[in-house]
């Protein structure tokens, strides 16, 4: 893998599990047959691919920041299509509401995914460095780095739902928990090298922030959740931590 790899992602198509992985050097994406470990194609996407986002049919979306360029990748290992939109490598798409959520530090701007025509936009950030939709579509998260801020927008009027404030430590990214109810923050922590990033735990009802540690030196820069797991990209450790959250470890 390159080691300027970055955004992964994975479709499953009957029992074969296909990768996505980014490289950011070369502006390509790899598209890896998961049973063989063996690579099927390289695709160019266009300079410094940064996320790579599935959808409910088997296509990937790809966010190139530098060129401000998003791919979709259609189940055929095909370009599909191409937006040429300003981002900042964080994207989310809802196939069922057929819109296009692009990240772009200061705003966060919604798509018509057949028309590529901007529907609305939230201008109000100061860096707003990670979005997700929760797993019905229905409510839009924006975690905004330098204020230190989560915003909880519905998808899709775009109102503000519920606002969190002092959520992480240097937070980086997030992760919303399966049952919608929490929602996990990366942190690198305020120090490098001696000191540690962790993950806070938000419970959206209550507004209570907990955190799970980790050891000295640890940076968490991307989260993902399935089922009870958790998988935290420890950059700091140069390692992959994968935490039960029922009982958090």
């Amino acid at each position: 893998r390159d080691p300027m790899a970055t955004g992964m992602g994975a479709n499953m198509l009957g029992r074969r599990e296909i990768y996505y992985v980014s490289h950011l050097s070369t502006g390509m994406v790899s598209i890896i047959d998961g049973n063989r470990f063996e690579i099927i194609k390289e695709i160019e996407v266009g300079s410094r691919p940064l996320s790579i986002v599935p959808d409910e049919r088997n296509n990937v979306y790809v966010a190139s920041d530098r060129t401000g360029q998003i791919t979709l990748i259609n189940g055929l290992h095909k370009i599909d299509r191409e937006w040429h939109i300003p981002n900042n490598g964080n994207i989310q798409i809802s196939w069922t509401g057929k819109r296009l959520y692009v990240c772009n530090a200061d705003k966060v701007c919604v798509y018509d995914l057949e028309s590529g025509e901007e529907i609305a936009c939230i201008a109000e950030f100061a860096a707003a460095n990670c979005i997700r939709l929760d797993k019905n579509g229905e409510r839009l998260f924006v975690l905004d780095v330098l204020k230190n801020e989560l915003k909880i927008y519905d998808a899709l009027d775009l109102d503000l739902i519920a606002q969190f404030q002092n959520v992480g430590q240097k937070p980086r990214c997030i992760a919303i928990g399966c049952d919608g109810r929490e929602v996990y923050i990366g942190n690198g922590g305020i120090h490098r090298g001696a000191g540690a990033g962790n993950i806070s735990v938000l419970e959206l009802d209550s507004g209570n922030i907990s955190y799970m540690d980790f050891p000295a030196g640890s940076a968490i820069t991307d989260l993902g959740v399935y089922e009870n797991l958790l998988f935290a990209i420890n950059t700091g450790l140069g390692q992959v931590d994968i935490i039960d959250v029922l009982i958090r470890k």
